[in-house]
């Protein structure tokens, strides 16, 4: 019995020191530094290599390296030198692995898979791209919309998204697998998402930087769907679309094509549970003309999230929170963020809240899940838009916490097109997609038990009149508002407005005028 345990260590601690001392340089096999050359050949040749040594480094030195799809193995540390570039091909034939249209990385029931070094993954997303056209599909009336055919005329290519003929699928694929790590690389120009990681356990990303064009719509940053046990720290993203996104979609989006819990293959790794749950992000600047930080959609649930020292900054949405299928939102704590929102050009999600809490049905058929036990506190944000909490029935969204928060919203340029509407994109119905309505700062609409302690909100200047109260509190239940002040658009608004709703409690607040309907 001594002897097989004896035995088993020795073989565990043999596979690694293989795995730590293995490095294999991808020229050695054949890659072309020269900017031109596809060297997806011989990028494969040197992970097959270094994978059948049991493990070890894959080595790209300093220079301009083209590949289409590459397929990643177990055990194998991408290590990317300095003044290193691993660039997509510009032939979109190039992305494919066994028949199937992929992006430059893609790999299934793996474990021990990293990316590191200080060279620059790029997705070469710009010869896919006409920015002289928008890509855009009809989601909206404009008779819905305050401004009306004003709306549509200030939708621009210049501002994206921009359309595309054909371009490679997600960047980095990672999917059913475990103890998987990014540190250090730039990824670039993506033309899809650029880095999924799916249905995975035992997730680090550390000081990386995700650079997309802003025009490219789908180009999300950083998206985790279905996995747990995940922390991100230290990383710069810019992106067209979703910057930081967790989500509970499993294989039906973007894999095995195939209905929602039905996969088509036995994995041996990853998270197994169905579910996103236990994600830690900190220390992290995030700009988007989407949202900075998405948590929703997908049928899995979503639970246990910790997001601190945020900054979100020039985005069209800071924080959004959204259920439209059946998979839940609980347990999610945000801490010490600094929001910057402003209306954005062109025909993206959002009308530039700060934060945006939903839960509506994606179609007439669907049960949309559940929203609760969400903590905001100690937020500084300033917004030409405000906060908007919005569920399509009354106890779908539920105890929700604000605490220290200071809220400050301005007029801006593209105040006058945009503003005035709600945008709960995706619904089954254009009437509810996107649609005109007065806003005050913060806006409650069918939600049961929200807290709210030393929130100060207030308009900045001359605000359109559609811009009215502090708060509303409609038909909503179960409040309490303390040590907060709120002030109006101007004197013809009362600073608190309750309407329709019941069991609303002030208590050592400012002295602002409270109306009641």
């Amino acid at each position: 019995m001594k002897i097989t345990t004896m035995l088993t260590v020795f073989i565990g601690l043999l596979t690694a020191n293989l795995y730590a001392q293995n490095q294999f340089n991808i020229i050695n096999f054949g890659a072309v530094a020269d900017d031109k050359t596809v060297s997806t050949i011989a990028i494969q040749k040197t992970i097959d290599s270094c994978s059948k040594m049991g493990g070890g480094t894959v080595y790209f030195p300093k220079g301009i390296f083209t590949t289409g799809t590459i397929q990643l193995r177990s055990n194998i540390n991408l290590n990317f030198a300095a003044g290193s570039v691993l660039k997509g091909s510009p032939n979109v034939n190039d992305y494919k692995l066994d028949g199937i249209k992929r992006g430059m990385f893609f790999g299934e029931d793996l474990t021990n898979v990293s990316f590191t070094g200080e060279g620059e993954i790029n997705g070469n997303a710009v010869v896919f791209f006409d920015p002289n056209k928008m890509h855009s599909y009809i989601d909206m009336d404009k008779k819905y919309v305050r401004s009306g055919q004003a709306f549509l005329d200030a939708v621009k290519p210049t501002e994206g998204p921009i359309a595309f003929a054909n371009r490679p699928d997600m960047m980095v694929v990672i999917m059913h697998s475990e103890n998987i790590k990014f540190t250090g690389l730039r990824f670039t120009d993506a033309p899809a998402w650029t880095i999924r990681i799916g249905e995975c356990q035992n997730v680090v990303v550390d000081g990386i930087s995700v650079l997309n064009n802003p025009q490219v719509p789908n180009n999300d940053g950083i998206h985790f769907t279905n996995s747990r046990n995940v922390r991100i720290s230290n990383c710069n993203v810019e992106a067209g679309d979703d910057a930081l996104i967790v989500s509970g979609f499993g294989d039906d989006i973007n894999i095995d094509n195939v209905p929602y819990g039905s996969a088509k293959k036995v994995y041996k790794y990853g998270n197994k549970t169905g579910n996103t749950e236990n994600v830690v992000a900190t220390n992290c600047i995030l700009k988007s003309n989407s949202a900075a930080i998405r948590i929703g959609y997908g049928r899995g649930n979503i639970k246990n999230l910790v997001f601190s020292n945020m900054i979100m900054h020039n985005s069209n949405r800071g924080i959004l929170m959204n259920s439209r299928e059946r998979g839940s939102i609980e347990n999610v704590l945000f801490d010490n963020c600094i929001i910057e929102t402003k209306h954005q050009g062109g025909s993206w999600w959002g009308r530039g809240e700060p934060i945006h809490i939903s839960s509506c049905q994606i179609t007439k058929d669907e049960v949309n899940g559940t929203i609760k036990d969400v903590v905001f506190k100690n937020l500084k944000i300033n917004a030409e838009t405000g906060i908007v909490v919005w569920a399509n029935e009354f106890g779908k969204i539920s105890n929700i916490n604000f605490d220290n928060i200071d809220i400050q919203v301005t007029d801006g340029k593209r105040v006058a097109a945009f503003g005035g509407n709600i945008d709960l994109r995706p619904t089954p119905d254009l009437s509810t997609n996107l649609f005109k309505r007065d806003l005050p700062i913060i806006l409650f609409h069918n939600i049961d038990q929200v807290r709210l302690n030393a929130v100060f909100a207030k308009f900045l200047g001359v605000v359109p009149d559609y811009y009215t109260h502090g708060l509303e509190i409609d038909y909503s239940s179960n409040f309490s508002i303390t040590n907060s002040n709120f002030t109006s658009s101007a004197k013809k608004y009362a600073a608190t407005l309750v309407n329709k709703s019941k069991a609303v409690s002030f208590k050592n607040n400012s002295d602002f005028e409270i109306k009641t309907q």
